[in-house]
């Protein structure tokens, strides 16, 4: 027999009489051999010298002494301390909305979360009982398709005077699926309570992308039993008026839009004349602005003598509760909300599609203009990218807020306000002419740097995740294509605009193939410590961790006695 780093037995209190002993790390015992060697460390020879071993009275292995003078096989024999306790069970979920049974309700849990630990820590019998006391407890991994969750239980118990057993075993639960009633009535027709119908008179879906990740960023789709597409909006649908109230409230905390109170409807369905109960349907409405980001905006007369009369060309930088509006030549902003934008309405004069590409010929900045945060305004001249290498092509002058930003032979995007098809409107557009009575107009508004993408699907290495929503209408080949733009603009977007990303959750792409060295070091790219990982909250150990206690797995269950 080989007894390894056996420590020296103290008494457990001087002032008792009692003969009262401490054991420590008695689990360490190999109890395999007959032949009784001693394999001493160096430094603790001379200790080990002085201990006098005695052997158990049932099985004669030489223990150091203790309270019940019994080794741990032994003892283990005689007492079971998980005698009760479930060792497999089974657990619901929900396949739809992957929330987990908890009677007599349905709760939202990650997997290998403290939320999901302390489910199932609740369907385990027998760890509550008075005389059993938990010490710890983790998961352990299983593979993701083998519907079975893991857990492993150290529990304490005391079997005789002083003495208590310590333990460690698993725990196996199946995991079964079952439709929660919110799924149910989202399968069934006409069961929804109250929608929301949201609307944007635009023919592009960028707003909504940016709104889609301020849902799943807050989590607020866990309550919609129906989300539908249509071709100018979303259609929400909730299971009670509650719960679509407090949709449309985080609508209107995160985003510019207008609750058309004069356009929520109610609708009887069933009415019972004995017990006067009825039952309705309710449907909110909310429209956003069509302006969206960079876009050019002509700001009415009566606003603009409201904001200082300034250029009323301006771009819209940021959408937040409000709308941020900025003038590239004075670098003045305004700030809309959803009353003041309604009140003095208007629309872009044109739209991201409508840009164009221009080379930076040469840049002076502007000393006369006080430079305001990030922005500094610079004279620049530009080509056209279609011109270059023309030595006829014209030279356009345009005044930039992105003076700090730009350099000679950089590529700019801008609205050439010559080749708009709106050129002629607005020269004589009553809101322009007080303006161009006093100033130049500008050939050219630049609204942000643009970056050589090479391939229109640039791998990347991060992902966005989306909703799980029905779509209410046919997709033909344009629609297709112009949604696929519109992904990949808002996707630029989010790499080339850190404010834009901080509002985001931006996820890495474990299936991606990202080579380094076809990386262009021009091209913006997100750093990888902004990068967030699905599956950080599950590993609750390190790699090398979860190695050691997967071989601590294969072998028999771990048990230690602790003596007071």
């Amino acid at each position: 027999m080989e007894v390894d780093d056996v420590t020296d037995t103290q008494p457990a209190n001087n002032n008792n009489n009692n003969n009262n002993w401490a054991v420590d790390n008695v689990n360490k015992l190999d109890l395999g051999n007959a032949n009784y060697n001693y394999n001493h460390n160096n430094n603790n020879t001379a200790n080990d010298d002085n201990i006098n071993y005695i052997l158990c009275p049932m099985c004669q292995t030489p223990i150091k002494p203790n309270a019940v003078n019994l080794c741990m096989q032994c003892l283990n024999s005689r007492f079971d301390i998980t005698a009760g306790i479930s060792r497999e069970l089974v657990i619901f979920q929900c396949r739809q909305c992957e929330r987990w049974y908890k009677n007599p309700q349905w709760i939202s849990a990650e997997l290998e979360s403290a939320n999901l630990l302390e489910l199932l820590l609740k369907k385990v019998s027998g760890i509550s009982k008075r005389e059993v006391k938990l010490v710890n407890a983790a998961f352990v991994w299983t593979e993701p398709h083998s519907k079975r969750l893991r857990i492993k239980l150290t529990i304490q118990k005391e079997v005789m005077s002083n003495a208590i057993i310590e333990k460690s075993f698993e725990v196996s639960f199946i995991i079964e699926n079952q439709q929660c009633r919110e799924c149910q009535a989202s399968f069934t027709h006409h069961t929804w309570k109250a929608s929301i119908q949201l609307r944007q008179k635009v023919n592009h879906k960028r707003t909504f992308l940016f709104l889609e990740q301020l849902i799943l960023k807050f989590n607020m789709a866990q309550n919609c039993i129906g989300i539908k597409e249509q071709r100018d909006g979303i259609d929400f649908y909730f299971a009670s008026k509650s719960a679509a109230q407090t949709f449309m409230s985080f609508l209107q905390s995160v985003i510019c839009c207008e609750k058309g109170n004069n356009l929520n409807s109610k609708r009887l369905i069933s009415h019972d004349h004995k017990s006067n109960v009825a039952n309705f349907k309710y449907t909110m409405n909310a429209e956003l602005p069509p302006v969206c980001r960079n876009d050019l905006c002509l700001i009415p007369l009566k606003l603009q003598k409201r904001c200082g009369g300034h250029s009323p060309l301006m771009i819209c930088y940021k959408i937040t509760t409000w709308l941020h509006l900025v003038d590239p030549i004075s670098l003045h902003t305004i700030e809309l909300d959803s009353k003041q934008y309604f009140r003095y309405y208007f629309k872009p004069i044109s739209s991201v599609q409508h840009l164009t590409v221009f080379y930076v010929m040469a840049i002076t900045p502007k000393k006369n203009v006080q430079q305001h945060g990030k922005w500094k305004c610079a004279e620049v001249e530009l080509v056209r990218e279609n011109d270059l290498g023309d030595d006829t092509a014209p030279i356009l002058d345009a005044v930039t807020h992105l003076g700090g930003l730009l350099k000679e032979g950089d590529m700019v995007m801008g609205y050439d306000l010559h080749q708009l098809s709106t050129h002629d409107d607005l020269i004589h557009d009553a809101n322009l002419k007080p303006y161009l009575k006093r100033h130049k107009m500008p050939d050219v508004i630049i609204v942000k740097k643009h970056y050589p993408y090479y391939s229109k699907a640039t791998k990347r290495k991060w992902k966005l995740k989306s909703m799980v929503k029905e779509r209410d209408y046919n997709v033909d080949k344009y629609a297709a294509e112009r949604e696929q733009r519109d992904n990949e603009e808002f996707m630029r977007d989010i790499e080339q605009d850190f404010e834009l990303r901080c509002q985001v959750k931006v996820y890495k792409d474990p299936n991606a193939v990202f080579d380094e060295s076809e990386v262009d070091p021009e091209v913006p790219h997100i750093p990888d410590h902004e990068l967030l990982d699905e599956f950080a909250e599950m590993k609750l150990q390190s790699d090398d961790k979860q190695q050691n206690n997967d071989e601590e797995n294969d072998n028999d269950d771990e048990d230690m006695a602790c003596i007071d």
